[in-house]
This record gives C-alpha cells, sequence and structure tokens, in this order.
C-alpha cells in the first residue's frame, strides 16, 4: 500500500462522514451513517497496480537489451 492511499483513504472517510454530520442538519430524512463501497475501488487499485507493474517491466526489458555504452558515448 503507497502512503498516499493509506493516508487519503481514512482522511477521505472522515471528512466524508464530516460532510455527511453537517449536511445531515439541512435534510429531513437522516442519510447512512458512513457507507463504503469495497468493491469497485479495490478492483481499481488492483487494474492500477497491474498496468503500472506492465509498464515498469516494459521499461526495464527496454533499458536491459540498450546499449547503454552506445548511448553515453559523445558523438
Amino acid at each position: 500500500m503507497t502512503a498516499s492511499v493509506g493516508i487519503g483513504v481514512p482522511i477521505g472517510l472522515l471528512l466524508g462522514l464530516l460532510s455527511v454530520r453537517v449536511l445531515g442538519l439541512f435534510f429531513t430524512l437522516p442519510p447512512p451513517l458512513l457507507d463504503v463501497p469495497i468493491g469497485k475501488p479495490l478492483a481499481f487499485v488492483a487494474v492500477l497496480a497491474g498496468a503500472s507493474a506492465v509498464a515498469l517491466g516494459f521499461a526495464l526489458g527496454r533499458g536491459r537489451r540498450a546499449n547503454a555504452a552506445a548511448l553515453l558515448r559523445e558523438p
């Protein structure tokens, strides 16, 4: 888990809870306390991590095949 996800998710949940509490004062029907969909965000994180892994593998493979000495020589 990256630091941004580890920090952002709890802060987002707390801000969402706070907004539900504040906005609940303006409406007659109370909204649910907190509704956190877990499936879609986890699927998004999995797809993002998979795409990052594929891109990293492609970049490392291209770097391994490149002749670094020839690229770094002065013309």
